[in-house]
Parts: structure tokens; C-alpha cells; sequence
């Protein structure tokens, strides 16, 4: 609870990443809409305490309704506001490893997390890679072999030319990798590197945690992890 007020307690920046694509960011991570007539699709939910300021954003990107949150992987500043946005009205997507994960109780950072209520999970896994056309762009969706934890995904947008990397990108900032679910060093060096090949100069890379960045600081990050 304390974690989480502070957390929430952060203020929310908003960032223009292309017309229909936006990063809001401070309390827990970064968060991305996609905004159009096909609805909002969302990437990551913050923590519980700033669901209401989290909310009056999105509602504030137009009257289509929030029909999708994408779960970057299990950690609870990024999947806490699950619950919020199936009552919202929006379907949950996640690699099949985090909704395996949000099913149990885990021991982490000092905190106890039970397995989340029926609710909060995801109503929809996949394996390996997801495509949707949705809103004017090809989103495309793909498993990371385990580098923060083993539930990491990555979410593309080709044509605004901007790569989510959830918390496989800690932007200026010492990392912090889950060896309890799975994550490893080499990994989380593999997910850079592979990431690095996935972009060019002008692309737009959101991380997990820190400010936006591109690829001389996704470089810069890889090369501290080496």
C-alpha cells in the first residue's frame, strides 16, 4: 500500500509520440494509447492509486471507448489497474506467461502479491507474436525470451515509428531483473541487442521505466549492461 501511494503520488506527464499515439508517464512506468474509431488501445496500466487521474486522460483522448490493454509482462506497476480497465469495458492481451504469473502469489521487493482476482487477468494470451490492424496501424506484439522476467513483451508501431519495450528498457537508469520469474542478465542484454536491429535514428522507444528514449540511448543502456 505505501509502494503504491507513493507511486501513485507521481505526477503524469504527457507526451505526443505521433497524431493517434501518446506516452503518459510517471506513476509506475510508461503508458502508450493508441487513440481512433476502432477504440483505445493501451499499453500498461500504471499502479491502483492512479487509476482516477489515468482515467480522466484517457477520457480526455476522445469519446471512442477503451477497448484494449496490453499487459507488457506481470510486475504490478504495470498490470495493477487490470481489473479498472475490464470493468471499463476493455479486453486484457498478454503473453500466456503473465497471466500464469498473475495466477500466483509471489514474494517480491519485500511486498507479498496474492494471485490476482479473476477479474485482473488477461482475457487473451499468445505464445510467440500477436499482429492487429487496428486505428490506422499494423501493431505488432512479440515474446522476449527472458531478460526482465519471463512474461516480456515487446509492442511495435511501425508507422508512427515507435518500439514499447516494457520493462526490457530501463532509460538512464540501473535496471532492476526478476530472477524469481525467470529473468536473467544475458537476457535482458539479448532483448537490447535485439531491440537495437528493430529501430533506427529517429525511431521513438518508449522503456519501462525512465524518459522516452532512441537508439543511441537503447545503445548506450546495452553497452552498461554488457
Amino acid at each position: 500500500a505505501a509502494t503504491r501511494a507513493q507511486m501513485g503520488a507521481t505526477p503524469m506527464e504527457t507526451i505526443k509520440l505521433a497524431d493517434n499515439l501518446t506516452m503518459l508517464s510517471g506513476p509506475g512506468g510508461n503508458v502508450v494509447v493508441l487513440t481512433g474509431p476502432d477504440g483505445k488501445i493501451v499499453v500498461d496500466s500504471f499502479v491502483q492509486t492512479a487509476w482516477t487521474k489515468l482515467k480522466q486522460s484517457l477520457d480526455g483522448m476522445g469519446n471512442a471507448p477503451i477497448k484494449l490493454l496490453i499487459d507488457t509482462h506481470w510486475h504490478f506497476d504495470h498490470t495493477d489497474n487490470n481489473g479498472n480497465f475490464r470493468a471499463a469495458g476493455a479486453q486484457i492481451l498478454a503473453h500466456e506467461n503473465t497471466k500464469k504469473r498473475l495466477s500466483e502469489a509471489h514474494d517480491l521487493l519485500g511486498m507479498h502479491f496474492p494471485p490476482s482476482p479473476a477479474n485482473a487477468l488477461p482475457t487473451q494470451t499468445f505464445a510467440a507474436t500477436q499482429k492487429m490492424q487496428v486505428n490506422g496501424e499494423n501493431l505488432s506484439l512479440a515474446y522476449m525470451p527472458p531478460a526482465h522476467t519471463d512474461t516480456d513483451i515487446y509492442v511495435q508501431y511501425p508507422r508512427a515509428n515507435v518500439l514499447h519495450m516494457g520493462d526490457t528498457f530501463f532509460n538512464g537508469i540501473y535496471p532492476f531483473i526478476d530472477a524469481s520469474t525467470g529473468g536473467n542478465i544475458n537476457g535482458m542484454i539479448n532483448a537490447a541487442t535485439k531491440s537495437i536491429g528493430m529501430v533506427d535514428a529517429r525511431t521513438k522507444i518508449v522503456p519501462g521505466h525512465g524518459p522516452l528514449g532512441d537508439r543511441a540511448s537503447l545503445t548506450k543502456y546495452r553497452d552498461v549492461l554488457v
